[in-house]
């Protein structure tokens, strides 16, 4: 079972759920997403391989892809850091779908390491949009750590004004 890497523009085979790569190996959404958890179900026991694993999950894109990634970031039981990942690739490559199960997740509540890391997840996203602004800004209102990731996402999606906030006032 060999992987390599997806190849141009995401719109490879695997990019639709296949397992198969354009050059005819082993490839894609289903072994990335064995290899992403950290020691699981045929996870990978190297935590920094399994990252990447999740990593390359949100690069395949696609809607297989995408649902995985959504699996790893709502497991309750799943390792943080990995959760943290596939927020971050959903909010990059998921669209307005992946942002919104970002989104969800922090809306929940989640304990205060993992909020911090869903918030600053959601600056990746190419273009911010009026719902993660508003899940940003709703971050704002208490003092801590993830107020803090959350102002410093809302600077980086909104480099040129000074309180995109007002906006939603």
């Amino acid at each position: 079972d060999r992987l390599e890497p997806p190849h141009g523009d995401g719109a490879s085979a695997s990019a639709q759920g296949s397992d198969r790569s354009p050059r005819g190996g082993s490839i894609g959404v289903a072994a990335f997403a064995r290899r992403a958890s950290a020691g699981g179900e045929g996870g990978d026991t190297d935590r920094a391989a399994a990252r990447a694993s999740v990593a390359a999950l949100g690069r395949c894109g696609g809607p297989v892809a995408m649902r995985r990634l959504k699996a790893i970031l709502t497991d309750a039981n799943g390792d943080m850091e990995l959760r943290a990942e596939a927020a971050r690739r959903l909010a990059k490559h998921g669209g307005p779908d992946g942002a919104k199960a970002v989104i969800s997740l922090l809306d929940a509540r989640p304990e205060p390491a993992l909020a911090r890391r869903l918030a600053s997840a959601l600056r990746h996203a190419p273009t911010p949009t009026p719902a993660i602004d508003e899940a940003l800004c709703a971050e704002l209102q208490e003092p801590g750590p993830v107020a803090r990731a959350s102002a410093d996402a809302l600077r980086e999606l909104h480099p040129d004004r000074a309180n995109p906030c007002a906006d939603l006032e």
